[in-house]
């Protein structure tokens, strides 16, 4: 059975306003990584990865887990024409951030053990 968890969490705008994100957590939230201040953020033991623009990846970087993809990060706009980005806050945290008329993203976080990495050019 599949689970959805939202959440609103808030997070800032290239507008002068704060902007609302819907937080969707796809059965649970990845191994070494929680949702908390309006971000995602990453435990001891594991790193960021860029995928693109607008998506992270969770990578364990300490024990035998090394190297494994633990979560997906991924913001899109779910209210107005623009668009969203993932922008890193710190090594460990990260969050959505609204752009060019979009007024809420998106974050849909899943877990991510399988599967490969897709790294895209960020323009």
């Amino acid at each position: 059975m599949r689970r959805t968890i939202t959440a609103l969490l808030l997070c800032g705008s290239s507008l002068a306003f704060m902007s609302a994100t819907a937080v969707r957590v796809v059965t649970k939230v990845p191994e070494g990584a929680e949702i908390r201040n309006r971000e995602v953020w990453l435990k001891p033991g594991y790193i960021f990865q860029r995928g693109s623009s607008n998506k992270f990846y969770s990578i364990a970087n300490a024990g035998a887990s090394k190297g494994t993809k633990t979560g997906t990060y991924q913001c899109d706009c779910d209210k107005g024409g623009g668009s969203c980005s993932a922008e890193q806050t710190s090594k460990s945290s990260m969050k959505c951030v609204a752009k060019n008329g979009c007024t809420a993203c998106a974050l849909t976080v899943e877990v991510g053990k399988d599967g490969k990495i897709e790294v895209q050019p960020v323009h």
